[in-house]
């Protein structure tokens, strides 16, 4: 399913309810540097959200932004929860044991970080100070989870 200048096109039955409608998320990079508090705020209220990596998949669409930043490393959604001493996302997603991609992981941290990228191939993750001013790369687009029986109808400013 497809919209196309705010409208459905295809054959749905526009009453009909659906558990998600989702659309292909893709990324932005923006080229202003801001630390990570203010490079969150900017992507929730412009965009949507900051960049998260649950997989390769994911991993690869975040590089590509990150290889025209202007900054040696580039936010991502990356947060350290210290209360619980884990790394999480942004969106509220712990750090996948399966994909993790840090540079070095046994590198000691205190609790004022959050990860970024290098734009280095093969890309890593490392742990900065959160008062570091990089560029950063948001999400814009639907979130599956977030969007729950709506209809398949709507225009794409609804969605939002």
């Amino acid at each position: 399913m497809k919209i196309h200048n705010d409208t459905l096109q295809s054959g749905s039955d526009c009453s009909a309810l659906h558990p998600f409608i989702c659309f292909d998320d893709h990324m932005v990079l923006v080229q202003e540097q801001k630390t990570f508090e203010e490079a969150l705020i900017h992507c929730r209220t412009h965009h949507g959200e900051f960049a998260t990596i649950t997989n390769q998949h994911q991993q690869r669409m975040v590089q590509e932004p990150v290889n025209q930043a202007q900054t040696d490393y580039t936010w991502i959604g990356l947060a350290y929860a210290c209360f619980f001493e884990q790394w999480m996302w942004v969106n509220g997603d712990w750090v996948s044991a399966q994909h993790q991609n840090w540079e070095n992981p046994k590198v000691l941290h205190g609790c004022d970080v959050a990860g970024a990228m290098t734009k280095e191939e093969p890309s890593k993750w490392f742990k900065l100070s959160l008062g570091k001013r990089l560029n950063f790369v948001c999400t814009v687009g639907c979130s599956c989870r977030r969007r729950k029986h709506v209809r398949s109808c709507l225009g794409a400013d609804a969605l939002r």
